[in-house]
């Protein structure tokens, strides 16, 4: 991933792990399990550069690319889904987190760079 991909991905990373804390209903919990995860395990893999995957490819490629760290994560959201216990899946992406620079949250700004449809000028600089 590009440098502003990471830093995109940590920003969202860091808002889902907070709302994840804040939140007391287990259905919220179990979809903002899932976004973790797979928001995680996208860094995590671009970390290691190695390929990510989906579905049932998504847990292989964790734990042959990033063994412990795949694994700490695979087993919070599982203890998330079978508990609703969310702390060792916050845990397991926050150390993710801080293999890429660590959480994100003040200072954040990404500038969108679209296109006035009227006369074609690049917009957002």
């Amino acid at each position: 991933m590009s440098p502003d991909a990471v830093e995109t991905r940590r920003y969202l990373l860091t808002d889902a792990l907070d709302d994840l804390g804040d939140s007391g209903d287990p259905f919220e919990r179990l979809a903002m399990a899932g976004y973790v995860l797979n928001a995680a395990a996208d860094l995590l893999l671009d970390h290691h550069r190695a390929w990510a995957g989906g579905g049932k490819w998504l847990p292989r490629r964790l734990l042959e690319a990033a063994g412990a760290r795949g694994s700490a994560l695979l087993e919070g959201h599982l203890r998330l889904c079978r508990s609703a216990d969310p702390t060792l899946l916050v845990d397991a992406a926050s150390r993710i987190l801080d293999l890429v620079g660590g959480p994100l949250r003040e200072g954040y700004r990404r500038t969108w760079r679209g296109v006035v449809e009227s006369t074609g000028a690049p917009v957002g600089r």
